[in-house]
């Protein structure tokens, strides 16, 4: 059935080589060329500064792979984890450090565009499930934060962070660039194509700037559906649109205005038809779908960014009003069977409202005792349905007698407050201590109205039920530079998801808690040998309790409960080396111990117990070529892999449960630059690996995207 499954459906009655992380900022305290340059802290710092693990991926580097998805941005960030429900842009679900129980509720892992946190907060518009597959043309970075960073980001960040950067327009030079991409996918029949543009315009030189850039991607299907005949059957297109305004009328004063738009639509899923035991039915990329699929995804944004600098101090506003929208739908045929129905579907429409203000008041950085304060307020509506209908076998005539087949209408409300503080004080040149704390308190509501041929001729109104609770969190750390080069660090961080309104139903109670986790953290960082050698390690524990758990009750109807403890213990090790002359190699290796410590019936699970998603090991590896071949015009050649070991994608005694086996995905590319112009031919997937990647409960598993290679033009001028 509809993913509404997962939760209220009433069924019945580490940073990498230095081409993918080389963001430099000038207003970096002690920065130095070919620096990496992040805003894990909200203010600019090396990366190798900042105590804790965070990896920054560049915007031209993606785009010279031809990706633009979530889990391309992941290749090189073993201890991120992107669960791809359905193959399709926008629905997914991450996992830092093994920090989830495979539900959809909400998320563990906080998604940002620049200081606008993404996403919803609530439980019922599902949080862990909806995001945002942003092209990386426009992007500075991509920063991801691991651990939680509960002090400065909130709510949903107990398992980390995915930061998008964008870019902020020039005030001096006007620039243009064009670009495009022509690719092929295995069994695939048709090419795919993209084609972007973006433009930097100067209207007053030093002080006003205008930022405009758009994209188009279609992609290729692979995937044929034999119950309708129809061929590349889960293709789709992606376009994104981005206009900022940047106003500097002073030192002291800037303001940056901007204003987003995303959407997918993609026409069918990449879930291949298989037997019980895992085997294709059909053949290795065929479905049997035989009722409608689709997914549209949309996300629109506006936002204003106003600094203003006192000289002791700088005060940063940012506001936003966020929209997101998606429309998923899937067969449900077999689920309703028992009806002597012969094809169904459901449809899920969902719709969030979001809007934030964020105000932080700063010391410069550079001073001994450096301290920020700040607030944040946030205000979300959503609306989630669900409406399921029986139609005759391949066509969109709905069947006589039955429809609907199930109507639910689930209206929510979240607000939340909060105040945050942090404070950094150097003892020595060497040697510093950092801590903070942040207080936030959340109000919510949610009313479900249930009617259709599986409920009766009485409509079921469920609410509305309130509920509220608060949080504290906190971060302490302390880092010494043995040399100028090499750091030691530790530290101790919080983070909490917010709890919430249950549906009423017998045995079931009214709300669920917050759940929290502790991440005590010891590590590593250098370069050494005069910068050649990047060495970084890290050590962690986490500590999580009162773990929020999805079951449902003897009639079907899904609930939230809190469970005991799990753990969650690991070392990650990354490198980056520079062989000779315009040679890089780097590789990265996670181990992640996460399981349950307590026993928890809801989910079938027993102490021990590894949690879902999360592989034990693995591991990336990358190589960066650069190299000169005639006056002014430079060869470039790059490779990226990655290893996923095995893991489960439920507890295992569920009645459902599946376990993935390893995999491993070789991208590579090669390129030619001269002057403003930029060639690259790249393969995704060069091994052409078969491997299953995702087989959520019920439903058919979703195979690694099978090899693609194409070719990515993109032209600069001024």
């Amino acid at each position: 059935m509809g993913r509404r499954t997962a939760l209220l459906l009433l069924a019945t009655a580490a940073i990498p080589a230095s081409a993918w992380a080389q963001t430099t900022a000038n207003d970096a305290d002690g920065a130095k060329p070919g620096d990496i340059i992040v805003t894990a802290q909200k203010t600019a710092q090396r990366a190798q500064d900042v105590p804790l693990v965070v990896t920054a991926v560049q915007g031209e580097t993606l785009t010279g792979y031809g990706v633009g998805r979530v889990q391309d941005i992941a290749a090189t960030t073993p201890a991120l984890q992107v669960d791809s429900y359905f193959g399709v842009p926008g629905y997914y679900s991450l996992a830092l450090r093994g920090i989830t129980t495979g539900s959809l509720v909400s998320s563990t892992v906080a998604t940002y565009i620049d200081d606008v946190p993404l996403g919803s907060s609530g439980v019922y518009a599902i949080g862990g499930g909806i995001g945002l597959d942003l092209f990386p043309y426009d992007l500075d970075h991509v920063e991801i934060l691991e651990g939680p960073q509960g002090t400065l980001y909130g709510a949903s960040s107990m398992g980390g962070l995915l930061k998008y950067v964008t870019r902020t327009p020039s005030l001096t030079q006007n620039q243009y660039r064009i670009g495009g991409d022509l690719a092929r996918v295995s069994h695939g029949s048709k090419t795919g194509w993209s084609a972007r543009g973006s433009a930097n315009i100067v209207l007053a030189p030093g002080t006003l700037s205008l930022g405009i850039s758009g994209s188009h991607r279609y992609t290729p299907g692979f995937v044929d559906n034999v119950a309708t005949g129809k061929k590349d059957y889960n293709h789709g297109v992606q376009d994104g649109v981005r206009a900022v305004l940047y106003w500097k009328p002073s030192d002291d004063l800037s303001v940056k205005v901007q204003g987003l738009y995303d959407r997918s639509n993609f026409k069918g899923y990449s879930s291949i038809a298989v037997d019980a035991a895992g085997a294709p039915l059909y053949g290795l990329y065929k479905t049997d779908a035989s009722a409608p699929q689709y997914n549209k995804n949309t996300v629109k944004l506006a936002s204003a960014d106003v600094d203003y600098d006192f000289g002791f101090a700088e005060l940063s506003a940012t506001t936003s009003y966020t929209v997101m929208e998606n429309i998923n739908s899937i067969d449900s045929s077999v689920a309703f069977s028992f009806l002597g129905v012969d094809a169904a579907f459901v449809t899920d429409p969902l719709r969030v409202k979001k809007f934030t203000q964020e105000v932080r008041l700063a010391s410069p950085a550079q001073d001994r005792f450096h301290w920020m304060v700040g607030s944040f307020y946030t205000r979300e509506r959503a609306q989630w349905d669900t409406f399921g209908f029986a139609y005759q076998p391949g066509t969109t005539t709905p069947a006589p007698g039955f429809n609907p087949l199930l109507v639910t209408l689930v209206p929510s409300r979240f607000r939340e407050w909060a105040v945050f503080g942090n404070a950094t004080f150097k003892i020595t040149d060497q040697w510093d201590v950092s801590g903070g704390l942040r207080y936030s308190r959340n109000k919510q509501s949610v009313r479900q109205d249930v009617s259709g041929l599986l409920v009766g001729p009485v409509p079921l109104i469920i609410g509305p039920v309130p509920s509220s609770d608060d949080a504290l969190t906190f971060s302490l750390s302390s880092s010494y530079h043995v040399t100028s080069d090499a750091m030691l660090y530790a530290r101790i961080s919080s983070g909490y998801r917010p709890g919430g309104p249950n549906f009423l139903s017998p045995g079931v109670p009214l709300t669920f808690n917050p759940d929290r986790l502790t991440n005590y953290e010891v590590g590593l960082k250098s370069d050494l040998f005069d910068r050649r050698l990047m060495f970084n390690l890290t050590a962690f524990y986490i500590d999580w309790r009162k773990i929020t758990l999805q079951g449902n009750t003897p009639l079907g109807l899904s609930f939230i409960t809190n469970g005991g403890k799990a753990s969650s213990q690991g070392v990650e090790l990354t490198t980056n080396l520079k062989v000779a002359r315009g040679l890089t190699v780097g590789g990265s290796v996670s181990y992640t111990d996460a399981k349950l410590e307590d026993d928890a019936a809801v989910v079938f699970g027993e102490a021990g117990d590894q949690l879902p998603y999360t592989a034990r090991w693995a591991g990336a590896a990358t190589a960066d070529y650069v190299t000169s071949i005639a006056n002014e015009t430079d060869a470039s050649f790059g490779l990226v892999w990655r290893y996923t070991g095995p893991r489960n994608q439920q507890f295992p005694n569920a009645p459902i449960f599946h376990r993935l086996r390893s995999y491993n995905k070789l991208d590579l590319k090669a390129g030619v630059s001269r002057g403003g112009v930029d060639i690259n031919l790249f393969v995704r997937n060069a091994t052409n690996s078969h491997r299953y990647v995702s087989w959520p409960r019920g439903y058919n598993p979703l195979p690694l995207d099978p090899r693609t290679v194409g070719i990515s033009m993109d032209v600069k001028f001024n």
